[in-house]
């Protein structure tokens, strides 16, 4: 009302002012969400600019990823952080499920990946791959009071490119 959030409301009838006094947001706080990086599956495709990454062995590694999350604070969710959107995912400016939660996923998942040998996310300790992405991606979007909680963070596929296989 005027700019200012004033809380949440539960199911049944509510009145709300007209704009530009007052605005409503309806969202969906107990709908699990997903992200995709490095892929998107509709349409089918490849995003190699998301996916390509260097493990700390300097060997080059394609990873794709599923983010699941759910929005934890509202008022956080909707106020805390102005996100330009992703036009990619159609995601609408303004919520912090557009470009920063992709960023923040490919960050976390750079991060660790960089930290360790090939073998890793490829055969060896893909689950501790995951788990180290998932409470590293938790802390940086704690660090910005986003109102996301990461549910799980799922490695689908992860290869050598084509051009360095051999």
């Amino acid at each position: 009302l005027f700019g200012e959030f004033r809380g949440t409301e539960g199911t049944g009838l509510h009145w709300y002012p007209p704009a530009p006094i007052g605005t409503r947001n309806v969202e969906a706080v107990q709908e699990t969400k997903t992200i995709e990086l490095g892929f998107r599956s509709d349409p089918p495709r490849d995003v190699q600019i998301e996916a390509q990454m260097i493990t700390g062995d300097l060997n080059i590694v394609d990873t794709q990823l599923v983010v699941q999350y759910r929005i934890s604070d509202l008022g956080a969710f909707l106020f805390n952080v102005d996100d330009p959107g992703d036009m990619d995912r159609d995601e609408r400016e303004g919520r912090p499920d557009g470009r920063t939660l992709r960023d923040a996923a490919e960050s976390a998942l750079r991060q660790v990946v960089g930290q360790r040998s090939i073998d890793d996310p490829l055969r060896v300790a893909k689950t501790e791959v995951q788990e180290e992405t998932a409470k590293l991606l938790r802390e940086i979007l704690d660090s910005y009071d986003a109102g996301i909680e990461i549910l799980s963070v799922q490695l689908q596929t992860v290869r050598p490119p084509d051009i360095v296989r051999d």
